[in-house]
């Protein structure tokens, strides 16, 4: 099957999927700041917001989703949502944000950054180098709207420092010139 072929097949599946947002608490345990999709310890959900149920694991039993030997798996940290034109940095766009991107081994990707209301979808396909993914994600329900739109990039692997760089960017041409889409930041599990 050619790398078209799977991105085909890969915007089909996308397409026919529904959008989740994924519930993101900090919590503190032991003096360290923990990411999770599960509400903290001992805290009821906020009022109006309703308790989820955990994400169903995407991975075999027994496998390191959670390890730093693939890129594949959950990834959270702070990204930098930003869009630049003419006049330069569009302010209603820029954010730093928490985010979790979930990448299922057979490609597909999910996720979400709540603080900005965006939902990533997408496929990753494998990089120049064993430890990359290249990426095709659609945002969608950014309260800034122009970043909803199809991104590009890659998230590239650090297994040494135990880190991933995640780096996605897009344009959009307009009747008063080019507006330049990006978002970058450093992941961990």
């Amino acid at each position: 099957m050619t790398t078209q072929s799977i991105l085909k097949v890969g915007l089909i599946l996308m397409l026919s999927t529904t959008s989740t947002v994924w519930a993101q608490n900090r919590c503190i345990q032991n003096g360290k700041v923990l990411i999770t999709d599960q509400p903290c310890p001992g805290q009821q959900p906020a009022p109006g917001q309703t308790q989820q149920a955990p994400l169903p694991s995407i991975y075999p039993s027994g496998s390191t989703s959670t390890g730093y030997s693939t890129a594949y798996g959950p990834w959270r940290g702070q990204v930098q949502f930003q869009a630049h034109g003419a006049n330069g940095i569009i302010h209603e766009a820029l954010s730093v944000v928490s985010i979790v991107i979930d990448i299922d081994p057979q490609g597909k990707i999910k996720g979400s950054s709540p603080e900005n209301s965006c939902v990533l979808q997408g496929i990753a396909a494998p990089g120049m180098f064993p430890t990359s993914l290249s990426l095709d994600v659609t945002l969608s329900g950014c309260r800034y709207a122009g970043l909803n739109r199809r991104l590009f990039g890659a998230l590239n692997l650090n297994q040494a420092q135990k880190y991933a760089q995640l780096a996605l960017n897009g344009n959009n041409a307009n009747p008063f010139g080019m507006v330049f889409f990006d978002i970058k930041g450093t992941l961990r599990r």
